[in-house]
């Protein structure tokens, strides 16, 4: 059994203004943003992460840096994992877009299987990029479990909407169903148990190392690493 820890990145202050962030758009993270990382880094050091994968935005780069202090592992950045790419919704604020592109935005509300943002992708796209990713770690997984017994698991830092689809390709969810799935918070973290059978949600945007008193996390997995 391995785990693939699915992390979205910390606080920007993109995000905390509300602005669309998505390709383009790549500020750092601000304070809370470190310190949501930061919680994020210490909620996950006794997981035996041995790979992680990182979108190459660097709001997502410095998340996994900061959770890669107590794993101490080579970070491979892929636009595989970059967000949902919004065209020329990126940088502005929801009230100039429902100015700007009144109609792009009420199919992106109510039909978003239908969007194509303006010189950005489709949600089609951008699903069948991220799922092919997923796929592709989970398959590796169950190789190296099937071969070697391998259980390290794999850490994967990317975005809202990234994550979003990569989860509802694993449950097998209609597009059509995007604004009904969970909103993933910033360090929002999700767990998927994968054995020789495949993957299983165990885990859904927690954010206890950053709103909680505990750290639930620890009673999800496999022993310390210094108790195997």
């Amino acid at each position: 059994m391995a785990h693939i820890i699915l992390v979205r990145h910390g606080e920007t202050e993109a995000n905390r203004l509300g602005i669309y962030q998505g390709k383009i758009t790549d500020p750092f993270l601000n304070l809370t943003g470190n310190r949501q990382a930061d919680a994020a880094s210490e909620a996950l050091k006794d997981f035996q992460i041995e790979k992680i994968y990182s979108s190459t935005s660097m709001r997502a780069i410095e998340t996994a840096e900061n959770i890669n202090n107590y794993h101490e592992k080579s970070i491979f950045a892929t636009d595989e994992l970059l967000e949902i790419d919004h065209g020329l919704f990126d940088g502005k604020t929801l009230e100039q877009i429902k100015i700007e592109y009144p109609e792009i935005l009420e199919v992106w509300w109510n039909h978003p299987e239908k969007v194509k943002f303006p010189k950005g992708e489709t949600l089609k796209g951008a699903h069948r990029r991220v799922t092919q990713f997923i796929n592709d770690v989970i398959t590796g997984i169950t190789r190296e479990i099937r071969s070697v017994n391998d259980n390290s698991d794999v850490l994967i830092v990317s975005h809202g909407g990234a994550i979003t689809l990569m989860l509802m390709s694993i449950l097998e969810i209609p597009l059509r169903n995007f604004r009904k799935f969970p909103r993933i918070s910033n360090t929002g973290v999700t767990l998927i148990k994968v054995t020789e059978k495949g993957p299983s949600i165990i885990a859904v945007n927690n954010t206890c190392h950053w709103n909680c008193r505990t750290n639930n996390l620890r009673q999800l997995i496999k022993p310390k690493k210094t108790e195997q």
